[in-house]
């Protein structure tokens, strides 16, 4: 049995329906309570392109600096640009929640982990969807959902639904754990 030494917690807030409510969010800057709006490192786009027949899109992506999601994620951004902004567009931004762990490597590692896992849900992710995930270490995932307002979600909306809430790989076994929804209790 090998030591699960990473856990990481991901605070997702959203979803985001256009770039300028994504832009909106992040200028509220120190009075986020859930997380400073430079500690965002990982972005879920789900939507329809603009053009040709209509393909739903979903990309998972990451931003390893932290200075500000919209240095990544913005209409310049490759998958961001071509899809419309209309009912169906839902964007998700999240950070760890100990910003302690935050390195490249371990951005990466949970990058990596997501789009691996759920390589036949995104549509975009093509080059990490081939890695093989006994290249990672053993690591857990606890995934937290939140609204613009950093209320937590009850039921979180459709589009996060299929991301498990808990996620754990442990390596020596090559074992994939999951947890759909983590439930409230009153104490």
């Amino acid at each position: 049995m090998n030591d699960i030494k990473r856990s990481y917690v991901i605070q997702w807030v959203g979803p985001f329906k256009s770039d300028n409510d994504v832009a909106k969010y992040v200028k509220r800057g120190d009075n986020n309570e859930v997380c400073h709006s430079s500690c965002f490192t990982f972005y879920y786009l789900t939507g329809i392109n603009k053009v040709g027949r209509p393909k739903i899109h979903r990309y998972f992506g990451v931003h390893h600096k932290l200075d500000g999601i919209r240095n990544r994620l913005n209409l310049r951004h490759s998958i961001l640009s071509t899809l419309k902004e209309d009912s169906l567009l839902e964007i998700w931004i999240g950070c760890f929640g100990d910003l302690r762990w935050h390195s490249n490597t371990k951005v990466e590692e949970v990058e990596t982990f997501f789009i691996r896992y759920y390589r036949d849900l995104l549509t975009d992710n093509d080059k990490k969807k081939k890695t093989r995930l006994v290249k990672l270490p053993s690591i857990s995932v606890v995934n937290l959902w939140y609204d613009k307002n950093e209320n937590p979600w009850i039921r979180k909306p459709r589009s996060a639904c299929f991301i498990q809430d808990v996620m754990v790989w442990e390596n020596d076994y090559e074992r994939l754990l999951t947890a759909a929804k983590l439930s409230e209790r009153e104490e």
